[in-house]
């Protein structure tokens, strides 16, 4: 009961709550998450009910994509926080230090995981609405901020304990939670010197088309109907006509469309040459002959290189109608674009696995490859720019190579709208929030139909759409004027980048440790027999003869 009352609190406060509403939920679950793996006879069994019933919580919109992926992001997922539990129950003398530790590397480990990564719903994203409780990020990335959070929680069960039996003692608890408390604070106000020494000057006048429909059900249902041209000319709808009217009041720097907005796949070898052209229901013709000033489009589409096709970010100049660039997509969705571990599979399984992605996917089986880290984009009048691609906004790296390579600001083209207006939104523009922070950078955010968005660089949201649920009635425009970076990450990025792994690699050894520690308490023989044992004259001990 406490198990499921704890991951339920945990799930609640995640986005969409806000901050100050979501801090009482957050502390609450992870007190119970410390309480079990310290208090509980069953630490295991219930830390792996607190997990599933977490995950459950912040997971419940893939259940529109695909159920029995629900079922299995929760199954496993669930292992991750039993793994904590336990690390933190084989260390009873330094419990607190060991939880932080082991939840900020179990968060880690479950985002980083190879073939099955999942970065959604850690304990930072529920402070995206209030970016001055975030801007320890700034010092030390999520990892950071989740570890100090979660000592926070456990020094807080440590000072209830002390107040109701006096153990530990209360000076001490109340230390602990002082200093605990005095190090959250002093990290955000190091975080948030280092965000205001990378303050940018300039800014960059962009329109972002947010079409509101979900692609795949578009080509779907136009397949049923044996309609070919229903896609494009919802194309021409959506896409084409907007943009068309844009150019015709406004000159924005950026014209930007969202992930899978083009149906056409692009060589790279073509962009690369120079020959690439956008020729879609007379594209680059129409737009160029509405505008002919130094707007640039940049949109989604497929990439196809050496090793098989992407997605990707192309720029295109409107003036020629030439694709003078792209950005590929460095991280991919597990189960949407590619299928995990089909390579490690024997034949039966791994066909019967293909079979059940073919029909989830409607018989069109994910296999992109991920791309490579390339150089930023360009505006007209030369400020360079970065692209992430949908699941590259949940990891810092890719959006610190970006600016560490002179990027002033970030787009995200994203496909969100198989989410059906679910939690997960909110999530991904808490993941947003996060990047600004860590590389001191505005994002906008463009998507099909989920949230548009234009963050700073102090995490703080300003130009939204609002968030339509279901396919809209028009495509609708968010117009901003963003101010720009310094183009160069705060100080200590080694710091950020160096958190998680140690994180991870601590979780590691102490789970060596609690096998250790297991291994030694089975090997030891029951006090009692040892007590009843023969002493050196060969008589029990004690027995008085």
């Amino acid at each position: 009961m406490w198990a499921l009352l704890g991951g339920a609190a945990l799930g609640a406060a995640s986005p969409p709550l806000s901050t100050p509403l979501a801090l009482a939920p957050l502390l609450l679950g992870l007190m119970l998450w410390f309480t079990i793996a310290t208090a509980s006879p069953r630490p295991g069994r219930h830390a792996y009910l607190f997990g599933c019933a977490h995950m459950l919580w912040f997971s419940w919109s893939v259940r529109h994509f695909a159920f029995a992926g629900l079922c299995a992001i929760v199954l496993v997922g669930g292992l991750y926080y039993l793994l904590a539990a336990r690390v933190t129950r084989a260390a009873p003398r330094w419990q607190g230090t060991v939880f932080a530790v082991a939840t900020a590397g179990s968060f880690w480990l479950r985002a980083g995981m190879p073939e099955i990564h999942y970065p959604h719903g850690q304990p930072c994203h529920s402070l995206w609405t209030l970016p001055v409780l975030l801007a320890p990020i700034t010092v030390g990335g999520e990892a950071f901020v989740n570890a100090l959070l979660a000592a926070l929680a456990a020094t807080l069960v440590q000072l209830v304990r002390s107040w109701r039996t006096a153990v530990p003692a209360w000076g001490r608890s109340l230390r602990a939670v002082a200093i605990t408390v005095g190090i959250y604070v002093a990290s955000a106000v190091l975080g948030t010197l280092l965000q205001a020494a990378c303050a940018g000057e300039g800014s960059l006048r962009l329109a972002a088309i947010e079409p509101g429909f979900h692609p795949q059900d578009e080509w779907i249902e136009a397949q049923r109907r044996d309609d070919h041209d229903a896609w494009l000319r919802l194309f021409e709808e959506r896409y084409l006509v907007p943009s068309e009217r844009e150019l015709a009041v406004a000159a924005p720097d950026l014209l930007v469309w969202p992930e899978s907005s083009l149906p056409e796949v692009l060589r790279a070898r073509d962009i690369d040459a120079g020959r690439a052209r956008l020729g879609l229901r007379g594209l680059d013709r129409r737009l160029r002959l509405v505008h002919a000033g130094p707007t640039r489009l940049v949109l989604g589409a497929e990439v196809e290189g050496d090793t098989g096709e992407t997605p990707a970010a192309c720029i295109v100049d409107l003036k020629r109608g030439q694709v003078l660039g792209y950005q590929q997509k460095r991280v991919l969705v597990p189960a949407g674009e590619f299928v995990p571990f089909v390579g490690l599979m024997p034949a039966a399984l791994r066909s019967w696995l293909q079979t059940l992605a073919r029909q989830t996917f409607h018989q069109e089986l994910p296999a992109c490859v991920p791309g490579a880290e390339r150089p930023p984009l360009a505006a007209a009048d030369g400020t360079r720019f970065g692209t992430l691609l949908c699941y590259d906004n949940a990891y810092p790296a890719a959006a610190a190579a970006q600016v560490a390579a002179g990027a002033r600001l970030l787009l995200v083209l994203s496909n969100e709208s198989w989410f059906r207006g679910g939690n997960e939104l909110d999530q991904l523009v808490a993941m947003t929030v996060c990047r600004a922070l860590e590389t001191a950078t505005p994002l906008v955010r463009c998507t099909q139909d989920g949230c548009s968005v234009v963050v700073g660089a102090d995490g703080r949201r300003r130009e939204q759409l609002p968030v339509v649920a279901g396919r809209q009635p028009a495509a609708r425009i968010l117009r901003a004027e963003v101010p720009l970076g310094a183009g160069q990450l705060p100080a200590m990025a080694w710091t950020r980048a160096a958190a998680g792994p140690l994180a991870g690699l601590g979780l590691g050894l102490l789970f060596l440790h609690s096998l250790v520690r297991r291994a030694r308490l089975r090997s030891a023989p029951p006090a009692f027999t040892a007590a009843a044992g023969p002493g050196p004259s060969g008589a029990a001990r004690g027995s008085g003869s």
